[in-house]
């Protein structure tokens, strides 16, 4: 029950994912009428959603619902067509040839792949092994679920939505999102490809019977994935933000990002949420982040000021007591994402003094440094920020 709590705090999708295999495993105790294991199944159940309780609540409770996970999101999504990206560039589920088909035989591989693609050689292992062993056979159908469930909303098929007669097909989570709108919620839902893996596996893995064969499937599984899924090797990657300057700050107090998040369109391999990565190493808090509770007001008006000040030279007093009083500490700027001009930059030393720390990607001012306490006004002549 512990375990099955903990998927929530390592991401709402694990959760989501587990709890449906529980089910599934209830429903298995039910039909079997196995009372001790259905009782077990139960307690199981209520005891990870005691310790998955928190979670919910800050998800359905506190966080913006314009993100992820929010009701402003919820609903059928948008149909996307993109045949040129097929496979795996559409992230709201997959495409009916991406769970199963080589890459080599379809084409439309995405430069970021999202792709829910199971390999043929694992798929053909643990249908053998579902074959010999008919106790294999649940589990077999529990990943022809999430199967179901990876092709998202609407059903695709090389790229386009498949609609007869002008009507668009919906897949069966289009279908669960209509009888239960709450999973409208959910926006990834290729997400579940990856449970449908994790099900084969250990069938896959009884239909050898030496040591020899094991590594002989195991090496064509891997080359199954490696040559026919769709995923451009090597994968694309980046170092870690920069972060440990911001670790050893002298002072307690929170930070106050510009830009606030760092999401967008980044290019491949680059980070989405620049500011939840870095808060991992420097542990301090921060306004928010997309990927979190999002931005907060105190934050939202704090980048204001700051902008303001940047453009005209000018922080009021109120402005930064404001700051002060929501708990922040430091102005930190990620130069890549947000560029100050010379100006902007004259009058952030001008008004926070000097910063604490300027390297290539950050800079940092110290809010509670004299200068600022009682307002800044522009300096006599003084050339404006852009």
């Amino acid at each position: 029950g512990l375990a099955l709590g903990a998927t929530a705090w390592a991401g709402p999708y694990n959760a989501i994912w587990a709890a449906l295999l529980g089910l599934g495993v209830a429903a298995g105790r039910l039909v079997a009428w196995d009372r001790a294991g259905l009782v077990t199944a139960v307690q199981v159940g209520f005891v990870g959603a005691l310790a998955g309780l928190p979670v919910g609540a800050a998800i359905f409770r506190f966080r913006d619902e314009g993100l992820p996970g929010g009701s402003d999101r919820a609903g059928l999504p948008e149909r996307i067509e993109a045949p040129e990206i097929f496979r795996g560039g559409v992230r709201t589920g997959a495409d009916l040839l991406d769970l199963l088909l080589p890459v080599q035989l379809t084409g439309g591989e995405a430069d970021v792949s999202h792709t829910a693609y199971a390999g043929v050689v694992l798929v053909v292992l643990a249908v053998v092994a579902a074959v010999r062993h008919p106790r294999g056979r649940p589990i077999l159908l529990g990943a022809l679920g999430f199967g179901a469930l990876a092709l998202g909303p609407w059903l695709y098929l090389g790229g386009r939505v498949l609609a007869p007669g002008g009507a668009p097909l919906a897949a069966p989570a289009g279908w669960l999102i209509l009888a239960v709108p709450v999973f409208g919620r959910l926006t990834r839902w290729y997400r579940a490809g990856a449970i449908v893996t994790l099900l084969l596996a250990p069938l896959a893995s009884i239909v050898p019977r030496t040591t020899g064969r094991a590594v002989a499937l195991a090496a064509l599984i891997v080359a199954d994935v490696l040559l026919c899924a769709p995923m451009a090797w090597p994968l694309w990657s980046t170092p870690m933000p920069e972060s440990a300057s911001l670790a050893t700050l002298p002072e307690t107090g929170a930070l106050l990002e510009l830009p606030p998040v760092t999401s967008g369109q980044p290019p491949p391999g680059a980070w989405r949420d620049l500011s939840a990565l870095a808060q991992v190493v420097h542990g301090r808090p921060i306004g928010g982040a997309m990927m979190g509770l999002g931005v907060s007001q105190p934050a939202r008006a704090g980048v204001a000021a700051v902008r303001e000040l940047v453009r005209s030279g000018a922080l009021d007093a109120t402005s930064h007591e404001a700051l002060r009083s929501a708990g922040f500490r430091y102005l930190v700027v990620h130069r890549h994402h947000h560029p100050v001009p010379p100006a902007g930059a004259a009058h952030l030393d001008r008004c926070l003094g000097p910063p604490v720390v300027h390297t290539e990607s950050l800079r940092v001012h110290d809010l509670g440094a004299s200068g600022a306490v009682a307002g800044c006004v522009p300096a006599t002549g003084a050339p404006t920020g852009l």
